[in-house]
């Protein structure tokens, strides 16, 4: 399962804003990631929404290699990576070329996160298995995998708190890097959802007899790790006719 994870970069964004990511291997060279690592940075500095990705998919590094055992990495643009992405060279993997962006998509109404690529051959050998079909309860464990800061590889356990919606709430720490990372359902062994971020919540425990204490529970608001379920994603459909093709 290790090697079926990746780190991703879009270089596409003129003022070089954009941030190493999460990428993960279905098989056949189809991968996933969130939508909002493909996204172009607005004037204001800010990542912005889109429907439909318009970027050039020649411009999208993905790197499958331990980070700890490769070189730094110049970019497609011709411009040095402190991120540390392997130099492009053929042999067991990387950089890989995306041959498509078959579709990708950050919006706010409906809320919607997701990335699915298509590399050129040779693939990567190592895939992690689409758990869209399996039943998930509030209280299930699960693993977060990820780059920390797109640079080592980490697993972060959880339980899911609120399983309905498109995004669902789990309780795992991430932080920068891990956007677009498999949730692994722990029972079954298969991925479930795709890392979107955090969001603020009020939090339950609060107590503002706590206050100045330093205490997670003086403060009215926590937070908590949300994803996109891979069930609420209409084009897992076409990911599985793919795999489950002869060529």
């Amino acid at each position: 399962m290790v090697r079926a994870l990746g780190r991703i970069r879009d270089f596409s964004s003129p003022d070089q804003l954009s941030s190493t990511a999460t990428a993960w291997h279905l098989g056949k060279g189809l991968v996933l990631t969130a939508g909002h690592t493909l996204t172009p940075i607005g004037d204001d500095g800010r990542k912005t929404f889109y429907s439909e990705w318009s970027g050039d998919p020649k411009k999208i590094a993905i790197d499958f290699g331990d980070p700890s055992e490769v070189p730094n990495f110049v970019g497609p643009r011709g411009y040095f990576d402190p991120m540390g992405f392997r130099a492009p060279v053929p042999g067991d993997g990387g950089p890989y070329t995306v041959k498509q962006v078959i579709t990708a998509k950050y919006t706010a109404d409906p809320g919607q996160d997701y990335a699915i690529l298509q590399l050129a051959p040779p693939w990567p050998k190592a895939s992690i298995e689409v758990g869209d079909g399996v039943e998930v309860s509030k209280g299930d464990e699960v693993l977060l995998l990820g780059f920390n800061g797109g640079i080592e590889l980490q697993a972060k356990e959880g339980v899911i708190l609120d399983p309905e919606g498109s995004f669902f709430g789990f309780s795992a720490e991430s932080i920068t890097g891990f956007s677009g990372g498999p949730v692994i359902h722990v029972k079954s062994g298969k991925a479930i959802a795709i890392h979107h971020g955090r969001v603020g919540i009020p939090n339950p425990n609060y107590n503002p007899e706590l206050r100045g204490s330093g205490s997670p529970d003086a403060y009215p608001m926590t937070s908590m790790a949300i994803a996109h379920s891979l069930r609420r994603i209409p084009e897992i459909s076409l990911c599985r006719r793919l795999l489950s093709s002869q060529n």
